[in-house]
């Protein structure tokens, strides 16, 4: 910002002067200074775009392992669930008294849940994903 505030007053001034005032050293100083200001300025905004490309890159990184993590542990999950699950139903086939079969349901109600836990976690970061990477999101 200083660098600009410098080089528009120095246009200004240079605009402004009347030749026959200056010198060509004069002239030749005020385009040296403008022409070094300019090249601070467009070393700094092209950093800026650098970083800003670096961190777009991280966050994408990190968005792809967060990804991958929850479809292994969903996958973690799921497969001893299934068998539980399984099981489950199994024992609810044979003859089971009145406090046995609240345990089975309560156990299979257990899995259920945790069954569609990662399915909504899921659903929830894509949404999350979708929504953060909109044109119009804020």
């Amino acid at each position: 910002m200083l660098c600009f505030l410098l080089i528009l007053g120095l246009g200004a001034f240079w605009a402004n002067a009347n030749p026959t005032v200056l010198t060509a050293a004069q002239r030749m100083a005020i385009s040296l200074i403008i022409a070094a200001l300019l090249s601070i300025t467009l070393y700094f905004l092209l950093r800026q775009k650098e970083i800003s490309t670096r961190t777009e890159q991280t966050v994408r990184r990190i968005d792809l392992a967060r990804d991958e993590f929850t479809a292994n542990i969903s996958h973690e999950i799921r497969t001893p669930l299934s068998g539980i699950l399984g099981v489950m139903h199994l024992l609810k086939r044979t003859s089971l008294d009145r406090n046995q079969e609240r345990y089975v349901d309560t156990a299979t109600n257990s899995a259920n849940l945790l069954l569609t836990s990662p399915e909504r976690r899921s659903a929830h970061t894509r949404g999350h994903r979708a929504r953060c990477s909109s044109p119009t999101a804020g």
